[in-house]
């Protein structure tokens, strides 16, 4: 009879530990709606590599409103924070806490997306670490997600020096074109002459302004003649006569993306200017990382 007892009391402490895991697993956050929100964060260096600006954004692609939603960025080793530089209406900046910027909004309808939450940090030791982004919401039930890390070198490849054509020179738009090498010509060709640029260079490649060119095509028509230095060897124009007065009169070019001679060039141990037509990933500086890391030469980089 005892046995049969303690037998019975062990399958009723079963079946309530069974039922209290089904009321855990049911009163967190549903698995429909904790995979249809998500936050997204990027990064980009300032000017000399002394600060960093993260933009975070919450998705909420779920079926249903999120609301009390915790917002965080992480402060990443290396740094302090400077600013909370952005707060998107319906939320307030609520201070650093545990070594991240954070802030609190009421409220992101199902479908809709709430953000840039931006803040600034100052770089005290470089490389700095990463950062992410994390939430917490508690209604209508409760849910967390994060963000991928944002690494030291993502937000110098977002932000810091630019080298090399195709570093800007990218489809960005698969409609139009813009900003590849042919979208330029293409453009240019019809607005000063009123013609078509050619879609076909004189290996066969395709120079149509969706598709994402490489300087070496362009210099198969527009380098420098043998016989006549001031045309080029398959067009009226070199590249150089083309490309230098359009970035350096450029404000976009010379302003906002702080461009100069290194953005396009590299001298070379002869002390000749080599063409960057790929784009080349740097340190803060704009230092090539293959030099840094000993690694010889730039790939992409011509010899003219």
């Amino acid at each position: 009879m005892r046995n049969r007892k303690r037998l019975l009391g062990l399958a009723v402490l079963a079946l309530s530990i069974l039922a209290l895991a089904t009321y855990l697993t049911a009163s967190a956050a549903p698995a429909d709606q904790a995979a249809g929100v998500s936050v997204s964060m990027a990064g980009a260096i300032g000017p000399g590599g002394s600060t960093i600006s993260y933009s975070i954004t919450v998705i909420n692609n779920s079926g249903a409103d999120i609301k009390n939603v915790y917002v965080t960025g992480s402060i990443p080793e290396g740094t302090k924070f400077s600013e909370a530089s952005a707060t998107p209406s319906g939320a307030a900046f609520k201070a650093v806490e545990n070594g991240a910027a954070a802030w609190v909004s009421g409220t992101i309808p199902a479908g809709a997306s709430q953000g840039p939450f931006t803040y600034k940090v100052s770089v005290t030791e470089a490389p700095a670490g990463p950062a992410h982004a994390w939430i917490h919401w508690t209604d209508p039930s409760e849910g967390v997600a994060v963000s991928s890390d944002v690494t030291w070198q993502a937000a110098i490849d977002a932000g810091g020096p630019r080298r090399g054509c195709l570093a800007c020179h990218t489809v960005v738009d698969k409609t139009r074109g813009n900003y590849s090498l042919a979208f330029e010509a293409e453009e240019r060709a019809k607005a000063d002459y009123g013609v078509d640029h050619p879609n076909m260079a004189p290996d066969g490649t395709s120079m149509k302004p969706t598709d994402q060119n490489s300087l070496a095509t362009c210099l198969l028509c527009h380098k420098p003649s043998t016989s006549d230095p001031n045309r080029g060897v398959g067009a009226p124009i070199t590249l150089r006569d083309i490309v230098h007065p359009a970035h350096m009169f450029s404000q976009t070019f010379v302003e906002h993306y702080q461009g100069t001679c290194f953005t396009c060039h590299d001298v070379n141990g002869n002390g000749i200017f080599d063409l960057l037509g790929d784009k080349v990933s740097t340190n803060e500086k704009g230092v090539p990382r293959t030099l840094e890391q000993g690694q010889g030469s730039i790939p992409g980089s011509i010899t003219p």
